[in-house]
């Protein structure tokens, strides 16, 4: 993204979805997992490896199925777990594609082995996708037209071209009233699990 982000203008929206494609399909040559320390870690080009020392035995597995691996990894994480438009608004802002994304938002990353869960840390847990619900509703204000129908198609289980596509005056008409309709299931759903409750 770096090295194709113009200083002059913003990527259109065509451009950083080249470069995600690019990216997530070929982007992942020579990164594979390692066993280091009787841990699996990814390991790759640009990944440190400043930690290991003589003796930890790190191998690393590599080849085309991790290349495929990886690659539906990031169409997943750019596509249906943040969105593309909010991931280039995330670069744009602040000049890069940060770990927080990765570490915070969607928490596909971790730092060190897994750790299995107490009961304990279920309330805590909980409190935590509260918190972390209110804050997504904090930064739905102010969104434009394009990252509500983006948002909309993935709270949906679509792809953001499923609901952006050129249609015909009558074709959107249709398409508004199937997702009215979707919108009134959710709600009507959630309002009957709430009585249940």
């Amino acid at each position: 993204m770096k090295q194709r982000q113009p200083k002059s203008r913003r990527l259109q929206e065509w451009e950083y979805q080249d470069i995600f494609d690019e990216t997530c399909q070929s982007g992942f040559k020579g990164y594979g997992v390692a066993l280091v320390d009787g841990q699996n870690v990814l390991s790759g080009p640009a990944l440190k490896r400043d930690n290991l020392q003589p003796g930890m035995g790190a191998i690393q597995m590599g080849g085309e199925t991790w290349e495929k691996r990886l690659g539906e990894i990031c169409r997943k994480f750019v596509y249906e777990k943040i969105g593309e438009d909010e991931l280039y608004e995330h670069f744009h802002a602040k000049g890069e594609v940060s770990s927080d994304l990765c570490f915070r938002q969607t928490r596909d990353c971790q730092l060190g082995p897994k750790t299995p869960q107490k009961d304990g840390n279920v309330k805590a847990e909980t409190k935590e996708k509260k918190e972390k619900k209110a804050k997504q509703g904090k930064a739905d204000v102010g969104i434009d037209l394009s990252t509500f129908v983006g948002k909309l198609a993935k709270k949906h289980g679509f792809a953001k071209g499923d609901y952006t596509r050129k249609r015909s005056f009558s074709e959107w008409e249709q398409m508004f009233m199937q997702v009215a309709r979707r919108i009134s299931d959710q709600a009507a759903k959630h309002e009957s699990q709430v009585l249940e409750v």
